[in-house]
């Protein structure tokens, strides 16, 4: 936890975006929220349907 005296600006938000990479960071006055990475849902491979050969 950080406090500071009053509200933060844009330099301290950039600072702690330089701190979590990749991580979505946000600045609302007085409060900067670093956002938990999005959950990694796994990669399906395609499914090909099979041509019907039974003409």
């Amino acid at each position: 936890m950080v406090q500071g005296s009053g509200d933060f600006e844009l330099a301290d938000l950039n600072a702690v975006r330089g701190r979590f990479p990749g991580r979505h960071v946000t600045l609302d006055g007085d409060v900067i929220t670093v956002w938990p990475p999005a959950p990694q849902h796994e990669r399906m491979a395609p499914v090909r349907a099979a041509a019907d050969t039974n003409d």
